[in-house]
């Protein structure tokens, strides 16, 4: 019953190769590709194994939990994203960068394959795709954050502290980064990925 999800995802995308549904230990549950059925089962399984190792690290690091991945590769570029704490989906693709329109399909199938293995969706899912921001007009910037809307509260920007860009959009164009002191006293980076519309706080 997977595989109708797993063939939907391989078609939304031409360049992508491989489509695999895996579970914790590396096994694969199904798949869909044009590579050698071998070569994709490989990919998800190494694939989990590196969540695996990721995620203390991250944890350590009290970054939060690791929801997706992308692995940009001279040949290959591969995303994986976790469907809940014993299940994962793995894209193969041939080249370039995962865009906007191979996302949603990514997350259709991703709530398609929960529904149809009867899992929740994980507590680091919830607000997945990022965190609403409200900007205001800024002289030399274009636009400054103004307002945070996260997890149904909206917080106020007191003062912008500073902006930069650095590399690391999914379209290989840069993030522009804000720093900001918020009305409750904490201080963060917002960060813009522009072409997909998507903020991220840090």
């Amino acid at each position: 019953m997977f595989t109708g999800v797993l063939r939907e995802l391989f078609g939304s995308d031409p360049a992508i190769v491989a489509v695999v549904f895996a579970d914790r230990d590396g096994e694969c549950v199904d798949y869909c590709g044009s590579v050698e059925p071998y070569e994709a089962k490989v990919v998800g399984a190494y694939m989990q194994i590196v969540l695996s190792n990721m995620r203390p690290s991250l944890e350590r690091l009290s970054v939060g939990e690791l929801g997706e991945l992308h692995v940009h590769c001279d040949r290959n570029e591969i995303v994986v994203r976790r469907i809940d704490e014993e299940y994962a989906c793995i894209v193969m693709r041939r080249e370039g960068s995962a865009d906007d329109v191979m996302l949603a399909a990514l997350d259709r199938a991703i709530s398609r394959l929960r529904e149809l293995s009867g899992l929740s969706v994980p507590r680091w899912d919830l607000d997945f795709g990022g965190i609403t921001v409200e900007v205001r007009e800024s002289v030399g910037w274009g636009y400054a954050p103004s307002f945070i809307v996260e997890s149904g509260h909206r917080i106020r920007v007191d003062a912008v502290l500073g902006r930069w860009e650095e590399a690391g959009g999914l379209s290989g164009r840069p993030l522009v980064c804000f720093r900001v002191h918020m009305e409750d006293g904490q201080d963060c980076t917002l960060v813009c990925d522009e072409p997909h519309a998507r903020w991220f706080r840090w």
